[in-house]
């Protein structure tokens, strides 16, 4: 994570750090916008991953392909599952078994970012236990829908 740290959740910092890691990341989501494809640009400013849980998580070695599915939301907002599917991923052999161990460990998303890599982008996750996992990748594929199946506003 560059910015939303273990030691930012963890109340390590300075409430004025605190505030200014949101705000250095939320002008760094400003200036990329308009260069994010459309799916990419809706995950990083439109959905709200924090508490989210691992549904899902499959991985293609072969097509560079993964997904990871979520349980989103709570009771006052609702509940959403989402769908993400990275295309291009970049995964050496050994973050296969560590990323399929993390994504069985994990309890909840605390909280996530999305930035350009030199290959693409990166969709970096800081999970509780606290693990980090990043995902770069040169596309992506997402669906949205009401928990239970039923679309999703």
């Amino acid at each position: 994570m560059r910015y939303f740290t273990a030691a930012w959740h963890r109340g390590e910092l300075a409430d004025a750090e605190v505030d200014a890691v949101r705000e250095v990341y939320r002008r760094r989501l400003e200036a990329l916008a308009p260069r994010l494809p459309p799916p990419v640009r809706k995950l990083a400013t439109a959905l709200n991953l924090h508490d989210a849980t691992v549904r899902q998580l499959a991985l293609d070695p072969g097509s560079r392909t993964l997904r990871l599915g979520l349980r989103c939301g709570d009771s006052q907002t609702g509940h959403f599952d989402l769908d993400l599917r990275y295309g291009g991923v970049h995964l050496g052999r050994a973050d296969v078994p560590r990323l399929r161990a993390m994504a069985q460990e994990a309890e909840a998303v605390l909280y996530d970012e999305v930035d350009v890599a030199p290959s693409g982008y990166v969709h970096r996750l800081l999970l509780w236990p606290y693990r980090e996992l990043d995902i770069v990748f040169a596309r992506l594929a997402l669906h949205r829908r009401a928990a239970g199946g039923r679309p999703g506003p």
